[in-house]
């Protein structure tokens, strides 16, 4: 499968997603968490989700794949829940590079704008905290914090971009079409001690 459909495919999941998490009509009005939704139905139901948010894909196709990367859950009685508010492909590996290759541009792209503009306040924000004398046994906790509280900002990210997105609001007005967002990455790696040693004869 070619980058450009992996692309497709994946951004139709997580607007399909999206919509489940915001769009009033798919959310509990008492909760405001993601409704349990029929299958089929005018109004509030997995179908029509499907149908506005995820262009031509099938709603039977997106169940499919939603239910393959464990993301719903379908009820005894054929309702469906939804299990994550995250949507992660589970792909083989060359779609795995392919998608998260779909990055790269996008980090290259705002390093190169942060060496060349002139503007200081046109800067786009680009910050990392890292430590290098860490024991390894503290890192699980570590990618499990930040595996937490990231989700949850990227939540609030998405929230927002949502609302003035006009594919979730086509009332929307304003001139041209831009894509923004923000990307956040774990690393970790282990430190090469040797080139601080310094030998003597």
């Amino acid at each position: 499968m070619r980058g450009g459909e992996i692309s497709q495919r994946y951004n139709r999941g997580v607007r399909v997603l999206t919509g489940w998490l915001h769009d009033p009509e798919f959310v509990d009005a008492h909760t405001g968490q993601p409704a349990v939704l029929p299958f089929r139905g005018e109004q509030g139901s997995f179908e029509r989700l499907v149908q506005r948010y995820s262009g031509d894909m099938s709603s039977f196709a997106m169940l499919e794949e939603m239910k393959r990367i464990q993301v719903v859950a379908e009820n005894a009685d054929g309702t469906l829940m939804l299990l994550s508010p995250v949507y992660v492909p589970q792909c083989d590996e060359g779609e795995k590079v392919a998608l998260l290759g779909l990055d790269v541009p996008l980090l290259i792209n705002t390093i190169d704008h942060n060496l060349t503009t002139d503007n200081p306040e046109n800067v786009r924000y680009q910050r990392k905290v890292s430590y290098d004398n860490l024991p390894q046994e503290v890192l699980p906790e570590f990618r499990a914090f930040v595996q937490r509280d990231a989700q949850q900002l990227l939540l609030r990210f998405n929230a927002w971009l949502y609302q003035h997105d006009r594919d979730s609001n086509p009332e929307i007005g304003g001139t041209g079409r831009m894509q923004a967002g923000v990307g956040i990455y774990y690393f970790e790696q282990p430190v090469n001690t040797n080139k601080d040693v310094k030998h003597e004869d």
